[in-house]
């Protein structure tokens, strides 16, 4: 059994704020930072203190590393492989069991396309940079509950700045970082989704509902997180469903090699398309005429 995590009083936290921003060790410049990032951590059941390995605030934006985001989606479940990792670009595919399996190409052209290549961190560490790049979109499109909403630190880096040297917002605003909102409107949007996700589980395998239901409860009331928990479930129940239809369309010889064509191997899953197209060109069964 996990231990748990102690629950800390508002001033205890206050003097873990001051005590991390005035050492000037951990990136914070202001108590308030800390504080205000010890309260989520605190809702995530993680002790306070691990806001310093887990967040930097990039021009008074909070911002989960990278390792952290990589860090959170193994610990959930997930899997990734490296393909290559250079300073001309990068190529991982990622796996959770239901996110599926997606590929995240990151290179000099994709860069350039982004007005990204040529900033200064981008001439200074570009492997890096692309590993980053790589990492949040492959986690994002995998497993969004891992992001919590947040941006990933070497995304805000590229953020442009306001005129006055502001940071401008990023294309959306997280739900995650206002205020929830619980109006009624807002609560009943939430428990339709929740209600979507609970339907579109139930063809699935029932040790696969307390998976769910904890990404579920993890989500809390973040919209974009719940929405994504609903469409990998969806793409889940598919997937299940197109693997039965392709194995009852071939002869009983030849399923056990498309099983395990279907159940992939190190580059990950086959991708829906060619589970679907698959189908397509087996023989459709024959009647026989009176």
């Amino acid at each position: 059994m996990e231990n748990e995590v102690a629950l800390y009083g508002v001033n205890d936290l206050q003097v873990m704020a001051q005590a991390m921003a005035s050492t000037g060790m951990f990136g914070f410049k202001k108590k308030e930072e800390a504080f205000a990032l010890m309260l989520i951590a605190q809702a995530e059941g993680k002790h306070p203190a691990t806001i310093a390995q887990d967040y930097d605030i990039i021009q008074g934006r909070p911002a989960l590393k990278s390792v952290a985001v990589l860090s959170r989606f193994q610990h959930a479940g997930g899997s990734i492989q490296w393909h290559f990792r250079t300073d001309e670009g990068a190529s991982a595919t990622f796996s959770h069991k239901l996110g599926g399996d997606v590929t995240i190409t990151w290179d000099k052209a994709r860069a350039e396309k982004a007005l990204l290549w040529g900033k200064d961190m981008w001439k200074k560490v570009p492997a890096q940079m692309f590993s980053a790049r790589v990492v949040s979109e492959g986690v994002r499109a995998c497993f969004p509950a891992c992001l919590n909403g947040f941006y990933v630190a070497e995304e805000v880096m590229d953020f442009e700045p306001k005129k006055g040297g502001q940071q401008s917002h990023p294309p959306r605003v997280e739900v995650s970082q206002v205020p929830p909102d619980e109006s009624p409107g807002a609560l009943e949007e939430i428990s339709a989704i929740i209600a979507d996700i609970v339907t579109a589980a139930r063809p699935l395998p029932k040790e696969s509902h307390a998976h769910i239901q904890a990404d579920i409860d993890a989500a809390g009331n973040d919209l974009d997180a719940l929405a994504g928990i609903l469409e990998v479930v969806r793409e889940s129940v598919e997937r299940r469903d197109l693997e039965a239809k392709a194995l009852a369309g071939v002869p009983e010889g030849e399923r056990a090699a498309l099983s395990k064509w279907l159940a992939g191997g190190p580059q990950g899953k086959p991708p829906l398309q060619k589970i679907r197209d698959l189908i397509a060109k087996q023989p459709k069964p024959t009647t026989e005429e009176n």
